[in-house]
């Protein structure tokens, strides 16, 4: 069955959280993945998945790599795929690279050794408004006594605008994440348009990248629905990527599944 791999952060040594909840995995462990899946995998380019999507032929021995959210620590996999030659897609939250962090992983800063409540909240966080999350993390901060902003982990860094040009420049494809990195589903009419819009400006400016593929932020089905799909046709998108087990089905290009790969 064609698949569709993603990655978060490659790391040069993975800590105890990684192993409870994992995200990053080790270089060593990347490399070792991709030695293994190339003897019998074809990894397709965003282009070549289009030509064979459209001609509905996506093989058994094919598949694609993405980086979610492109933490810095995803150029150590990236220097691997540019070393082999395999190409990858990058998926880009817009408000993530203007800020440098993820809102998400201030929860992990805030309680770095309680994994069970970091789980709890992290599941909390993802239902309530988008507009309650600043102020509730401000209350998990005072709680706790720990500002996310100085504790500082190298793992959780988001790359610069820099750092993106240098990773198109490697070859590498780039698409929308949407701006805030929430679930599309639990935001209000307003704020889905304005989220998907600004990712698709900041995109055109920044990088001259016009709408072609979206990757829904965490991407379970609950994370999205019929009016997303909706309005991400209407500003002219082809596909969208889910999160999940499953084959493609080609009758629905806006619900592509992939599978975590740590």
């Amino acid at each position: 069955m064609f698949k569709i791999l993603v990655y978060h952060g490659i790391v040069e040594r993975t800590d105890s959280f990684d192993g409870y909840f994992p995200k990053n995995i080790s270089i060593e462990k990347f490399r070792s993945q991709i030695d293994a899946l190339k003897k019998k995998t074809k990894f397709l380019s965003l282009s070549e998945f289009e030509k064979k999507w459209q001609k509905r032929d996506l093989r058994n021995n094919e598949a694609m790599l993405f980086f979610d959210d492109c933490y810095q620590s995803a150029l150590n996999g990236l220097k691997v795929l540019k070393e082999y030659e395999i190409p990858a897609v990058i998926a880009l939250s817009t408000d993530l690279v203007e800020k440098g962090y993820s809102w998400i992983d201030d929860i992990e800063k805030i309680l770095p050794d309680d994994f069970e409540e970091i789980i709890r909240l992290k599941k909390r966080f993802r239902n309530i408004s988008l507009g309650k999350v600043s102020g509730e993390l401000e209350k998990l901060s005072r709680v706790y006594g720990i500002n996310p902003r100085r504790a500082k982990q190298k793992k959780f860094d988001i790359v610069s605008w820099r750092e993106i040009k240098q990773i198109r420049s490697m070859g590498f494809d780039i698409v929308h994440h949407g701006h805030f990195h929430y679930p599309m589903s639990r935001l209000s009419d307003r704020d889905l348009l304005k989220d998907i819009e600004t990712n698709v400006e900041m995109l055109k400016k920044k990088l001259n990248i016009e709408p072609h593929s979206f990757v829904y932020p965490f991407g379970e089905k609950e994370d999205y629905n019929g009016k997303t799909k909706a309005i991400l046709k209407d500003f002219g998108f082809r596909f969208a990527f889910s999160a999940g087990k499953g084959g493609v089905n080609y009758n629905d290009p806006f619900a592509i599944p992939r599978v975590n790969s740590y």
